[in-house]
């Protein structure tokens, strides 16, 4: 079938076209759906914006009718162009996705073609820190274009040179027995951007600054730290408030408006409290907080998500085996080694978690493969997790996956069968539990048992 022929909106063409609400258009992930032609084609070529299209959150392929749009493995609000915005829903259950970005780390992705609104929460998390910071140097260069707040403030001085308003009787009188009969006490005001708006706006800046600083080595945070330097300057003639008196300004606390022709200001303000307060957002609710829309790599964050779980209920239990990544080599810590005992040692086997045994590089108790796909096991999947247990010699073998919207298979450990002596199970962990950290104590429970010599369990219905 033929590909579409693709034409890319560059990103600043958003500001040459007013489209006041784009529709949106809701999708499941990885699910197809239809999508009419004159929303996503532009001269017959594809209409999408450059930042989208690169990052290959979908596909779109012709058929009868109307286009078909797939989604990708990414959740999250996403602008195609001006015209149409596609929400893709998660296909499971994710009633904690806060708690699983906490715990997995995952680096979520921001699209500034669009502002959503997110609830705050408590305990900011390290993968959100660069969100907060793109977005707050968006937001001073906003300001600088199109004007800093400033406020009257008033100033006392004794001098030869008055302006304002003199002040007698008892400035006077205080001059006078001092003997400085050449100078009198003025009292005037002045417009000046040293004032609390401004002095939150530069406390958050230079409290990213700080966090990025202990991180600059890492890919991106040098450029990053030098957008925030540049935001920060900004501010020059602004006071480093240090003590944050600031936060008692009932305008930086949102109780009291802003000047109407400064009402640009308050997303900026709420993010620097968010920021300040050290908050995170709720990607799954809505808010206060106005950011870029943030979308998330759903495979990428559940894999990530059960191996630091894992590793904490390892560490909290004092298990007797050790929770690696596959996904790095041996030489370095991880739990990655070559997939065959002899022949080419560029060929890998990089298994999502190795549980290994403490004191013996070369002995593993346990490989568990994550998949990120509700119901039906694919036959690729199960070929690869038997090819990586055969490859490190493991009694048993676990294939996880998160439990979906039918609701089969059920939560929880099946025992599938055996090869060649090695049990292989399936464990559906459950995305969208009440209780999500009952959930992970269940789950790091059922991996350990597996650990031991001889876990007994019989074959359950796929």
């Amino acid at each position: 079938m033929a590909a579409v022929p693709y034409a890319s909106t560059s990103d600043d063409e958003l500001l040459d076209i007013q489209y006041s609400s784009p529709r949106v258009i809701s999708v499941e992930e990885h699910m197809p759906t239809p999508i009419p032609a004159h929303l996503i084609l532009r001269d017959g070529r594809l209409d999408v914006f450059a930042s989208v299209a690169k990052r290959g959150y979908f596909t779109v392929k012709p058929s009868e009718g109307p286009l078909t749009l797939q989604a990708g493995g990414y959740i999250g609000v996403i602008p195609l162009n001006p015209r149409v915005t596609i929400d893709v829903k998660p296909r499971v259950p994710v009633d904690n996705l806060s708690r699983v970005l906490r715990i997995s780390g995952a680096v979520p992705t921001d699209i500034f073609e669009v502002i959503r609104r997110y609830e705050k929460e408590p305990e900011l998390y390290p993968s959100l820190v660069d969100i907060y910071a793109r977005a707050m140097t968006s937001y001073v260069d906003d300001i600088v274009l199109r004007g800093s707040f400033r406020e009257y403030q008033r100033y006392l001085d004794a001098t030869s040179f008055p302006r304002g308003r003199i002040l007698m009787g008892e400035a006077a009188k205080t001059l006078a027995a001092r003997g400085l009969a050449h100078k009198v006490q003025a009292s005037w005001f002045q417009r000046t951007a040293d004032n609390d708006v401004n002095r939150c706006l530069k406390y958050a800046l230079w409290l990213l600054i700080q966090v990025r600083m202990g991180s600059r080595h890492v890919k991106g945070s040098r450029e990053l730290i030098r957008g925030l330097g540049r935001a920060y300057r900004r501010f020059d003639g602004v006071t480093l408030d240090l003590s944050k008196h600031f936060l008692r300004n009932p305008m930086v606390r949102g109780t009291e408006p802003l000047p109407m022709l400064r009402g640009y200001y308050r997303n900026p303000l709420v993010l620097a409290l968010a920021i300040i307060h050290q908050h995170a957002v709720s990607l799954d609710g809505s808010g206060g907080v106005a950011l870029p829309s943030i979308v998330l790599n759903m495979a990428s964050a559940f894999e990530s998500y059960l191996l630091k779980s894992l590793q904490s209920t390892a560490e909290a239990h004092s298990w007797p085996v050790n929770v690696l990544n596959g996904n790095h080599k041996l030489t370095g810590g991880g739990g990655g080694k070559p997939l065959l005992d002899e022949g080419p040692s560029n060929v890998e086997a990089t298994p999502d978690i190795v549980l290994g045994r403490p004191g013996n590089s070369s002995s593993f108790a346990l490989v568990v493969e994550v998949k990120y796909k509700p119901g039906k096991l694919d036959r690729d999947d199960l070929n690869q997790v038997v090819a990586y247990g055969f490859s490190y010699k493991c009694p048993s073998v676990v294939l996880v996956q998160p439990f979906g919207k039918s609701g089969k298979p059920a939560r929880g450990l099946h025992r599938l069968g055996s090869i060649n002596n090695m049990n292989v199970y399936r464990y559906v962990f459950d995305l969208g539990a009440k209780d999500l950290e009952a959930e992970e104590s269940a789950f790091g429970a059922e991996m350990v048992k597996l650990c031991s010599p001889a876990p007994v369990l019989t074959a359950t219905p796929s």
